[in-house]
């Protein structure tokens, strides 16, 4: 397994799982907002949730810090370690560390695998 290389095989990934997103910048980084994200695991299984993802600068050097939600009413057990997000208004921001960012691993798939498990309630 090689690292991702770039915002755009970031993107690439996005694009292969088939999710319906929109790329912006966020305090001029690429980001990713992708509408109705499934949640596969937990009380909130098989419903879905608007997600951002905001790549630093140096990615993939660097892990994306979190990912940016906008919670609905209707889902349960909202997540902790919520901080405001720069995405504007309604979003909130989830604090995450990435496990195992390490050379050979710095890939979109490990970043939306780890994002399948902070989703879970």
């Amino acid at each position: 397994m090689s690292d991702d290389n770039s915002a755009e095989s970031f993107e690439s990934e996005v694009k292969l799982r088939e999710y319906s997103y929109t790329a912006t910048t966020v305090s001029g980084n690429v980001a990713f907002i992708i509408e109705n994200y499934p949640i596969l695991y937990g009380k909130n299984s098989g419903k879905q949730i608007s997600i951002g993802i905001v790549l630093p600068k140096d990615y993939p050097s660097a892990a994306p810090a979190g990912i940016h939600i906008k919670w609905r009413q209707d889902l349960q057990n909202k997540p902790t370690n919520i901080v405001k997000s720069e995405m504007g208004s309604g979003w909130e921001r989830m604090s995450r560390v990435v496990q195992n960012w390490v050379p050979g691993r710095r890939r979109a798939e490990l970043f939306f695998a780890q994002v399948d498990k902070w989703l879970e309630a």
